[in-house]
Order: structure tokens, then sequence, then C-alpha cells
């Protein structure tokens, strides 16, 4: 799922085989429907359909083919989201992402949500401005083994214990449920990409100058 640059592809903690089981009641933590950035400065009208809206709205659908046996919710504190990516001529791998609820509907479905990539510690930054440059970590987190510009795991400890850890420097984005799905909305995303800020970091190059609505 949930494309996060160069740093898009750096630091982040990864395995080659699952190390969370899928629990398909965690299916509907997230409440169904539009979810979108909250980014200021992001202007759009919820009467569209989302595929017309900006990029900057990183706007997604999440039903029940958001998750799937590659996909899908862990529970913890926070949420996990494990998804499985394919390299082309390799292995696949696994990568995760930490989800912080804010806010819950009257059903207890989460309506509001801080996600950033879980990563393997502190990124190591080099150069200033356009030369700025992030490079994984010199200092990994316990139980985590730094291999070319990622880290990886072996086990689901290590994974939990970096997902609180990496709030402090990983970049953070915040995803709000804007309204119910209509079937004129056509595009479909895996929970990874609604929520990975890898993906938040494809900005529209320019941005409008007012903030995107409140949802309805």
């Amino acid at each position: 799922m949930l494309a996060l640059v160069t740093t898009a592809c750096t630091n982040r903690v990864i395995s080659h085989q699952p190390l969370f089981a899928r629990d398909r009641a965690l299916e509907g933590t997230l409440k169904e429907g539009v979810w979108a950035s909250t980014e200021q400065g992001c202007v759009y009208s919820l009467d569209q359909p989302i595929q017309a809206w900006p990029e900057c709205a990183q706007a997604a659908l999440i039903g029940p083919k958001s998750f799937s046996k590659k996909e899908y919710l862990v529970a913890g504190d926070p949420l996990i989201v494990q998804s499985r990516f394919r390299n082309r001529g390799k292995a696949s791998h696994y990568a995760y992402t930490a989800i912080l609820p804010l806010a819950r509907d009257s059903a207890g479905r989460v309506t509001s949500l801080k996600a950033w990539a879980v990563e393997c510690g502190p990124p190591d930054i080099v150069g200033d401005g356009s030369e700025r440059e992030v490079r994984v970590t010199k200092s990994p987190l316990p139980g985590l083994t730094v291999v070319g510009d990622n880290c990886t795991a072996l086990e689901p400890a290590p994974v939990r214990n970096a997902s609180k850890a990496s709030q402090a420097w990983s970049y953070t984005v915040t995803r709000q449920w804007m309204r119910p799905s209509r079937r004129s909305d056509k595009f479909d995303a895996a929970i990874g990409w609604s929520v990975d800020p890898l993906f938040s970091l494809r900005k529209a190059e320019e941005a409008p100058a007012a903030e995107a609505p409140p949802p309805r």
C-alpha cells in the first residue's frame, strides 16, 4: 500500500518474511470512505469525484479492497501496517508503517490519524539545502541489522519498538476521513498507499492558498 525523493527507499525497517499474522477483525478499524491529507493550502471540492482532486490531497478510498494477504493492519500502540513489495528481478520484502489514531466516530472507527514510516534509527543527514541527503542510520535500534540502505528485522518485537521510536524523527503525515465514497469515485487504493508518508512526499508543485474544507 501505502510511495513514500531520495529518502523514499532509505532507512526503512524491512523483513524478507511477514512478521505479523493477518487479523481480519482489524479491517474495520478505519472508517470506510474517502480519506485525504490535511495539508494546508490544498484546495478542492468534496462534491467532486476524488480523481478530480489535486495531487496534494493524496485522496484514496478505504474499503474492503484496501486490505489483502499482502497488506494489512496489525494491532498495537501504535497500529502497524505490514506491506509486501515486489522488486523487479528480486525477492519480495515487507515494509512497515505506524498509525496513531487521533479521532474516532461513535462506532469507534478511526476518522483521523497520523502516520510515519517505521525506520531503522535516527537517519544520517549529509549536506544542507538542495545538497541534503538522507542516509541509513549509523545507530540502528535494537534487533535491527543495517543492510545496504535499509535494515532488516527477524522478529516482531524490534519492529514494534521501532514503530514507537521512529515518530521522533520520521516524516509524519496526517490523514482524515472526508466523506463516504460514491460511485463516481474511481480510485481504489491499498491501505498502505493511503497512509504511508512516502507517498505524501510527492506533493503538487503549486499549492493553492487556502486550507482543505472540513469533512461533512
